[in-house]
């Protein structure tokens, strides 16, 4: 099920609902899209129907941001439970070990996604690494031929949004994947560069405040989700 948050269709799901999926997927072959968005990427589809389109285009659309949960309830179709890209990407994994699946990882600074590579091989022990490419390349042809080479059964994106998004999307019908994932700094979470929101910030909903706090320069892009919110108000009062 789908649900409109000003213009985005997010799919109302749960974790292991949205795993069982991929895994779906996964055995059709079909280059399927998983996106993740939060409220900037929200409020850029409501102002970009390019970017729009590309988001909705997407398989699944995990209900990833705090302020989506939100927002919903303001719109009177309320999304009950949060999916955030890394809590699906380590379930996803967790069920890809039990059958020897493969992920190909795709993103980040120079030896970076080597570094979360190994750290899902220790961690998951029956997943194949397939491959790992920076985020850095001469040509969408290159990164393409690398990854149809091997052909894996997931292929995690992390070139930051829109670009990730976008580049799945126009990608997708030369790629020979089960299932792609668009997750920002997933990549860069699972090697160890960076450190992921406690579980407690996160369940009190001030996972924006302790990256705010992390890195003060993303206040251009926290304050997203205060525009989301009375963006939302304001549909919901003028039908609008």
């Amino acid at each position: 099920m789908k649900v409109n948050v000003l213009g985005a269709k997010i799919d109302k799901t749960n974790i292991l609902d949205a795993v069982e999926r991929a895994i779906g997927f996964m055995d059709e072959r079909r280059a399927a899209i998983v996106t993740a968005p939060d409220a900037e990427m929200i409020m850029r589809a409501r102002a970009s129907r390019k970017f729009r389109g590309t988001l909705n285009y997407s398989d699944i659309v995990l209900p990833a941001g705090e302020g989506i949960m939100l927002a919903s309830r303001i719109l009177g179709t309320p999304i009950t439970e949060r999916v955030t890209g890394l809590d699906f990407v380590r379930a996803l994994l967790a069920r890809m070990s039990d059958t020897g699946k493969s992920v190909f990882l795709y993103g980040g600074w120079t030896g970076i996604a080597d570094a979360a590579a190994r750290n899902i091989r220790q961690k998951y022990p029956g997943i194949v690494i397939a491959g790992t490419n920076d985020g850095f390349f001469s040509s969408d042809d290159d990164v393409i031929d690398k990854i149809n080479a091997v052909s894996p059964d997931l292929l995690i994106v992390c070139l930051g949004s829109p670009k990730q998004e976008h580049w799945m999307y126009e990608c997708a019908p030369e790629l020979s994947v089960g299932v792609m994932a668009g997750l920002g700094d997933a990549i860069d979470i699972m090697s160890g560069y960076e450190l992921p929101t406690p579980r407690r910030w996160k369940e009190l909903g001030f996972e924006w405040l302790y990256r705010l706090m992390k890195k003060p320069k993303r206040i251009k892009r926290l304050i997203k989700l205060p525009l989301m919110i009375l963006a939302a108000s304001w549909r919901r009062l003028t039908g609008r």
